[in-house]
């Protein structure tokens, strides 16, 4: 799906995915592009944007190391906090 009045219908359309996500818990409906299910196995996500179509997840190497930081993070706040004085 090409969108032709970018910013108006940019608004529009993710507008219609969240409200349709809200009252349903499934973004997808009618005339829009499905948004694909996250899936581990298969790594898409929608790009939306002038196309709104699926798509690989981008920069995808990046993540682990986000992730592995923000594990770390949590285990240490987790921690009992010191009760040395």
């Amino acid at each position: 799906m090409t969108l032709r009045r970018e910013p108006t219908t940019l608004v529009e359309t993710m507008g219609s995915y969240w409200t349709q996500f809200a009252k349903t818990g499934d973004p997808n409906q009618v005339g829009l592009p499905a948004w694909p299910v996250y899936d581990p196995k298969i790594e898409l996500c929608l790009e939306i944007g002038v196309e709104v179509k699926p798509r690989a997840i981008p920069h995808l190497e990046k993540f682990a190391a986000f992730e592995q930081s923000l594990q770390a993070r949590i285990t240490e706040y987790q921690q009992p906090a010191s009760t040395d004085k």
